[in-house]
């Protein structure tokens, strides 16, 4: 694509987007943005919605162990970010396939249920317990 206006690219930077992400909308859009899509495109992918901004804080986190319940790609179909072409393809495939969407909320029912039986029983008697404890705290002496 052509370069943008330098009202434009100016436009782009203080809504938050990088010289790649304004070209990467230029080819996602086929032409240049406007300032509305150049807003949205910036909210989509702004740090408060997004994987790229946060998957540098997700690769902190486990993904396998007890305190898994689905971990990566075990129950759906994986995508790379911000590509709106595979993730429409992705919907497509399980919305026309009954029997895809059947098999991930099994399987992803099972894994659930085989992961918090081991712990079930323990934290149901947590639970009791704290309910106890703050029934008689609320309760106060009794006169």
């Amino acid at each position: 694509m052509s370069e943008a206006p330098a009202t434009v690219v100016s436009l782009h930077r203080q809504l938050g987007l990088t010289d790649d992400e304004y070209a990467r909308i230029e080819e996602i859009l086929g032409r240049k943005p406007n300032h509305a899509e150049l807003a949205m495109y910036s909210v989509m992918w702004s740090e408060h919605c997004s994987y790229k901004s946060s998957k540098i804080y997700l690769r902190t986190l486990p993904s396998e162990g007890p305190q898994v319940l689905i971990g990566p790609g075990e129950g759906a179909e994986m995508v790379q970010p911000r590509d709106e072409q595979a993730l429409a393809e992705a919907l497509d495939r399980l919305l026309a396939d009954g029997a895809l969407r059947d098999g991930y909320a099994e399987r992803n029912l099972r894994i659930v249920r085989e992961r918090v039986a081991e712990s079930a029983p323990a934290m149901e008697a947590l639970y009791r317990r704290l309910i106890s404890e703050h029934a008689e705290r609320s309760a106060g002496p009794v006169s």
